[in-house]
């Protein structure tokens, strides 16, 4: 089950302690799955973004303030570079809440929040959460291509194998071959490099499709080869060794918990 990441920035801490209750009871309620963690200032809940990206799904920020950034002035440094986290205001005034729309929050709590008006707010938040997430689902499991001058989206998880053809790239599934005109480097930078690797100069492979590895070549199902350079002959055997050793190890701890036949 998936686990909704909330921020909550207010400077007052007995308002963020009743809040994360009114949290817990919507969880108990929705059934959602909920992480929450608390905030007092704009600043500290800026400085717990991991290279600049926000690690929260929801955010709930205060407008009001005293001392240092207030929530618009928050949400407007996140917006910068998080365009998809949602944003919900805390307020004491309903009168705030128009400063909502300068930075695409979704909507706003009023003080003293209570559990119907967070129902409704956070059912309105989850729903775009799901959207986003689905979004970015199918955006890790299909590699966009045009194709004579058609938008073709290639699923990710049946490639074998990309090679230079002339001024083109052949992308081999196991559904069949497309053809684009992306540069091998261009699809590079859309792939799992986790999963994807160079091999030769004109050649990129899925490392878990690949059955077996020989001096100057990787092999795939229904003995289909892809040259390797001397390049990349000792990173690729190493890999292939470390994944033999990895397999093994599940392989053990596998049969390590079959009960034994007495």
């Amino acid at each position: 089950m998936y686990t909704y990441k909330i921020g909550i920035c207010d400077d007052e801490p007995i308002f963020c302690e009743s809040l994360k209750k009114l949290l817990t009871a919507y969880q108990a309620e929705s059934k959602n799955q909920l992480g929450v963690r608390i905030f007092h200032r704009g600043e500290e809940l800026i400085d717990s973004f991991h290279n600049g990206k926000c690690p929260y799904d929801i955010l709930m920020l205060d407008v009001d303030v005293p001392d240092g950034m207030n929530g618009v002035q928050t949400a407007e440094k996140i917006r910068e570079q998080n365009p998809d986290v949602i944003i919900i205001f805390i307020t004491n005034y309903e009168k705030y809440a128009l400063d909502a729309y300068r930075v695409d929050a979704i909507d706003y709590l009023v003080k003293p929040v209570q559990l119907d008006q967070l129902r409704r707010v956070m059912a309105k938040a989850i729903i775009q959460v799901d959207y986003v997430l689905d979004y970015q689902k199918s955006a890790n499991r299909y590699l966009p291509i045009i194709v004579d001058y058609d938008k073709v989206n290639v699923e990710i998880s049946k490639i074998l194998y990309i090679e230079k053809r002339r001024n083109q790239s052949l992308i081999h599934t196991e559904d069949g071959d497309y053809s684009c005109y992306e540069t091998l480097s261009q699809l590079y930078e859309k792939l799992d490099n986790n999963k994807f690797m160079y091999v030769h100069q004109g050649f990129i492979v899925q490392f878990p499709k690949i059955k077996e590895v020989e001096r100057n070549s990787v092999c795939f199902a229904g003995h289909i080869r892809v040259p390797v350079s001397r390049k990349y002959q000792k990173e690729v055997q190493a890999r292939f060794q470390d994944r033999l050793y990895r397999l093994r190890e599940q392989m053990l701890k596998k049969e390590a918990t079959v009960p034994k036949k007495r």
